[in-house]
């Protein structure tokens, strides 16, 4: 997020822009989200309040990929791949957590 924060400093600001340019970090945060709560959900045991596929799972990352190019954070889909399952493994670790 700090790298978000550098190169979006704007979209943190607190109100929602309906500016079109600030609604790609609103969709990107939605997404990261959208997966962390997937991993967790699924080491907890819960069935997910958005069942995801396989296609749509990969279709999530290519979109993040694009985002995270263009906002300089990631260099191509590896290193996204790279960040998205760091994001998933702190999202189990604290589901696993939750579970004690």
């Amino acid at each position: 997020m700090g790298t978000v924060r550098r190169v979006e400093p704007d979209a943190f600001e607190p109100y929602i822009s309906h500016e079109p340019d600030d609604l790609g970090i609103i969709d990107t945060v939605a997404t990261e989200i959208l997966l962390a709560k997937d991993a967790y959900t699924k080491a907890r045991g819960i069935k997910s309040e958005i069942p995801m596929d396989a296609g749509e799972r990969r279709q999530y990352i290519l979109n993040l990929n694009d985002e995270y190019r263009a906002y300089g954070i990631s260099t191509g889909v590896k290193q996204t791949n790279e960040l998205i399952r760091n994001m998933e493994r702190a999202a189990v670790a604290q589901a696993k957590q939750s579970n004690r």
